[in-house]
């Protein structure tokens, strides 16, 4: 027998076991490390969004509904007269944003639409970042301005909280106001 032979053999076969747990322990380290995409509460998001605008196209006069809040999103209306939100309002939804929230070329008249928020600075104290012309967007146009308050041009709602919200819904004549409950 070749005992040189069988220990080196053993020799490699065992340095082959122990790279494959370091691998392994690298690997699964790494994946620890790395932040991770949200896409299922993104998808709920964009579930409610849908449902919501669908509720509020049919509505006949009030209405509760709910919205699950993602912090990577802000839901934002523009009535028809307006193309662009830069001073807010505590009545039509307030958020600390450093940027004007321009109306997207798909809106149409009066729309509601799902914006992404850049809230990566947000709790170091630095403004809210929001662009409903991204790609990711989206819009629902409707015959009905949606607003805050009857007084209010649009509505604003942000929330860093990832629980399903409430919201109040009532119609006017020629305009929905929503409000967060």
């Amino acid at each position: 027998m070749n005992k040189k032979g069988d220990t080196s053999t053993l020799s490699f076969v065992g340095s082959l076991i122990i790279s494959a747990f370091v691998v392994i322990a690298l690997i699964a380290l790494i994946y620890l490390i790395l932040p991770r995409e949200d896409t299922e509460n993104t998808d709920l998001t964009t579930f409610y969004f849908k449902a919501m605008a669908k509720n509020l196209k049919e509505i006949k006069n009030d209405l509760t509904l709910t919205f699950l809040p993602d912090e990577d999103y802000a839901l934002v209306s523009f009535s028809k007269n307006i193309n662009s939100i830069s001073v807010l309002e505590d009545k039509c939804g307030k958020a600390k944003i450093s940027n004007t929230i321009s109306r997207p070329s798909s809106c149409q008249g009066s729309c509601l639409c799902l914006c992404t928020a850049d809230s990566s600075l947000f709790s170091a104290g630095s403004d809210l970042i929001i662009n409903c012309n991204d790609e990711e967007a989206l819009c629902e146009s409707f015959n009905y301005d949606i607003l805050g308050d009857e007084s209010c041009s649009y509505f604003l709602y942000y929330s860093k909280e990832d629980k399903p919200k409430e919201f109040s819904a009532a119609k006017l004549q020629d305009k929905i106001i929503i409000k967060a409950k």
